[in-house]
């Protein structure tokens, strides 16, 4: 809607145009019924088509200008000269002036009102002149009349004056509005159905009517509803500090925002303090306190109350079964029935696990009481991944077993053929099983030796050195001793019997 009367094209005074170009046509419509009635149809011919077609021209050309604008309401006030002229001066006929001038009101400008009363008011005064003087054109009804025609000017006069008066005061009302009622009336409801992306188009003058207005609220909105996109997309990525930017913001839209950006602050401490809280319970502290949440964000601290409970409760389970595996209860585990959920399968795996574990000891338990009985072809389950370990060191234990006794068996077989210098091959063996093999070879060594020692005295004993020495063995080795030197004993005392016999 333009916002002064007169710029060139007016869309309200275009939506008028239309309405007055009508009213022309039935104008034209009543002139020629007149003209068939009392034979002036050449007259409403002559005079009411040209009256009809040029302003209907222009508005084609120029619609909403204020050419024809003052074209119509000049085509007005010539239909009612024309009736006027028609009706031979009827009184009646004046009327259609008061009408028409009326009609012009809906343009809300004062130049169609200012055009007509001036087409009026030379109308008038030319025709009571040539009325006047019989040259066939007529004003009144009873003749030309001066005094009539100074009260028809002043009557055409006070009703210009205020219609002028009207509609300036209705422009103005207008120009306050900005637009067609209906049109602004429409904007007012997309902006509440929350439309903010229409167009509002505004004169570059206005700056105060209500669908500059409109816009300006409409702006204001949309930049808010901006701030709060870019705000949400900055907190999906992650920046919980992002706020609604409150430069260019006024009023109840800047109070607005910044009741917004109070919300964000509280909702990203409440986050950093959960988010503390979790970390306290990841670093082990479950009973740091939580401040209390007012009204509906207490079901934060139920949760956590419970997350808290719940690991607790988990900690001290896995502590008392570890207590009584210790203390050699290796059936103890935790009951499920007290948890629910990821808690519950948690609590089934640590079970689970534990008793692979135990169950793995006893395994191996078994073959350990096994290797000890001498069952040295035992065997165990295959165990998957790092646990196979188990699996391998059994094997080289069984090997390292089963590997000393055959040496043992071998030696022994040596030995009783003959090959008493045979002994176990130490280097073979590592760690306890090479101080095992050493240990015994010490001690074949040793019987070895001190057989040799006592069968060096008897030999000597066999020469006739029955003073042969031998050294006192250890321990009980010395009935060797004991034998070696009551076999000297006898032999030395046959001998001297035989020296006396000689």
């Amino acid at each position: 809607m333009a916002t002064a009367t007169n710029n060139w094209i007016d869309p309200w005074a275009a939506k008028a145009d239309k309405l007055m170009s009508w009213t022309l046509v039935i104008l034209l419509a009543i002139s020629f019924f007149i003209g068939f009635s009392n034979g002036t149809q050449y007259e409403a011919l002559a005079v009411g088509v040209p009256a009809l077609l040029f302003p209907l021209l222009l508005a084609k050309v120029l619609p909403g200008s204020i050419v024809v604008r003052v074209a119509l309401a000049a085509a007005f006030m010539v239909f009612s000269a024309l009736f006027i002229q028609q009706t031979r001066g009827m009184n009646e006929a004046h009327f259609s002036i008061f009408i028409l001038l009326a009609f012009l009101l809906y343009y809300r400008d004062w130049k169609p009102i200012f055009a007509a009363a001036l087409v009026v008011a030379v109308h008038h005064i030319s025709f009571n002149f040539l009325q006047a003087n019989n040259a066939g054109f007529y004003v009144f009804q009873l003749g030309a009349n001066y005094q009539l025609l100074v009260i028809h000017a002043l009557a055409v006069l006070f009703e210009s004056t205020l219609l002028i008066i009207i509609a300036n005061n209705l422009r103005q009302e207008t120009n306050m509005i900005g637009g067609a009622p209906e049109e602004v009336v429409k904007i007012a409801t997309q902006l509440a159905n929350g439309h903010l992306n229409q167009v509002i188009e505004v004169g570059n003058a206005d700056k105060g009517s209500v669908k500059y207005v409109l816009k300006t609220m409409s702006a204001n909105m949309s930049t808010i509803v901006t701030h709060i996109e870019n705000m949400t997309a900055e907190h999906e990525k992650g920046n919980l500090d992002a706020m609604i930017d409150l430069d260019n913001l006024h009023g109840s839209y800047y109070a607005m925002a910044e009741k917004i950006n109070a919300m964000l602050v509280a909702q990203s401490k409440l986050v950093h303090k959960v988010t503390q809280s979790i970390v306290d319970f990841s670093g082990g502290d479950f009973d740091k306190p939580f401040d209390e949440l007012p009204g509906k964000l207490n079901f934060i601290n139920e949760a956590i109350k419970q997350l808290r409970a719940n690991i607790k409760a988990i900690i001290e389970d896995i502590a008392e079964m570890s207590l009584q595996h210790e203390v050699g209860n290796i059936d103890a585990s935790i009951d499920t029935e007290k948890y629910n959920g990821a808690f519950a399968r948690a609590v089934v795996g640590i079970n689970a696990m534990v008793g692979a574990h135990v169950h793995e000891k006893e395994e191996v338990t078994q073959v350990m009481r096994a290797l000890g009985d001498g069952d040295f072809e035992v065997q165990i389950q295959q165990y998957p991944g790092k646990k196979a370990e188990i699996n391998k060191n059994l094997d080289r234990l069984k090997g390292k077993l089963k590997g000393a006794v055959d040496s043992v068996k071998w030696v022994t077989n040596e030995h009783a053929q003959g090959n008493i210098d045979m002994s176990l091959h130490a280097h073979l063996f590592k760690g306890g099983f090479a101080e095992l093999v050493t240990a015994v070879n010490v001690i074949v060594a040793g019987q070895l030796e001190l057989t040799e020692k006592a069968l060096a005295c008897v030999k000597a004993f066999g020469e006739g050195d029955f003073d042969a020495p031998l050294e006192t063995f250890p321990g009980k080795k010395v009935f060797v001793n004991e034998a070696i030197e009551q076999v000297r004993a006898h032999l030395k005392a046959l001998n001297e019997d035989a020296q006396l016999l000689a």
